[in-house]
């Protein structure tokens, strides 16, 4: 993808490695967004936190969603009982 942001190139500690990783994973981010928000946020420039190929899911949001289906998954189980219990 053609960018017209600079190129970084660096090491870090192991450590460091692993939160950053973790803070990715939270935030739905690639390495190259989760690294310009850090940065932004240390530095106090504004960078947009949504990822510029997709939108990352709120935890509440998925939470919500993990409900829902769980809801549905067992009201599919009760209609199948019925369904076979009516079938006998």
């Amino acid at each position: 993808m053609a960018t017209k942001n600079p190129r970084v190139v660096g090491y870090v500690q192991p450590e460091n490695h692993v939160k950053l990783k973790e803070y990715m994973e939270a935030n739905n981010f690639s390495e190259s967004k989760a690294l310009d928000v850090i940065l932004g946020e240390f530095f106090g420039v504004p960078v947009p936190r949504v990822a510029s190929s997709s939108t990352p899911i709120a935890p509440e949001r998925i939470e919500a969603l993990e409900r829902q289906v769980a809801e549905l998954d067992e009201r599919l189980g009760k209609s199948s009982q019925a369904v076979m219990r009516w079938n006998d």
